[in-house]
């Protein structure tokens, strides 16, 4: 921690120079932007790269803005709050579960508290194991082809929060994100220029030109 605090001065202005568009100190110094011209952050950015954007043009006040909101995580009160590397993440996951088997719009005033124990133990031995170990005190039997169903059902899905985790994985969720937002933003730019098909009047049958198809005319 003691390293880790002296190296922040020097963190905290490289990540303030690089928003400014330089890259200089970004090598030596910053944890997130290599500082080339191929591998600052700046070019590898889903939302930047494709734009050609390479700086902010701040003023002094923006810049007095953005220091401030650095130093929620590289300042030395920061970073002896967040040593131990603790989120709510945890926490989180475990109230989405409960919006899940208790929600708000239900009243359940008898089996309140046993949707809740069973919302946490699922979170705890997964969705597969956690149903196996319920059936079982409950005194049941399950037979053999239903426990190799609950096993695959348990292995695809720590397979799939696996697959979520991955880095490579969660880079393309956000090229792909960062692709939906480059085309509608294009479609964006072409639907301002194109002028719309509507005159005024058109739809008045007496201003109709002859020779259309006017059904409706006696």
């Amino acid at each position: 921690m003691r390293l880790v605090k002296s190296q922040l001065p020097l963190v905290l202005e490289s990540t303030l120079l690089c928003y400014s568009g330089d890259c200089s100190k970004c090598r030596r110094h910053a944890k997130v932007c290599g500082g080339g011209h191929t591998t600052s952050w700046w070019t590898k950015s889903a939302f930047l790269g494709p734009h050609k954007i390479t700086g902010l043009n701040m003023t002094s006040q923006d810049e007095s803005i953005l220091l401030e909101i650095l130093k929620m995580k590289l300042s030395y009160s920061a970073a002896e709050q967040l040593k131990l590397n603790t989120d709510t993440q945890k926490c989180e996951a475990v109230n989405r579960s409960l919006s899940v088997s208790l929600p708000k719009n239900v009243n359940y005033s008898r089996n309140f508290e046993a949707r809740a124990h069973s919302a946490v133990h699922r979170l705890n031995n997964k969705v597969g194991k956690s149903l196996e170990d319920k059936i079982e005190h409950l005194g049941a039997t399950l037979s053999p082809v239903t426990k190799r169903a609950l096993s695959q059902i348990q292995k695809e899905s720590e397979y799939h929060k696996e697959y979520r985790k991955r880095p490579e994985t969660q880079r393309r969720a956000i090229q792909r994100h960062g692709s939906m937002i480059k085309t509608h933003l294009q479609y964006r730019q072409l639907s301002s220029s194109r002028q719309s098909d509507y005159r005024k009047g058109q739809l008045d049958l007496k201003s109709q030109p002859k020779g259309d198809h006017l059904y409706a005319l006696p």
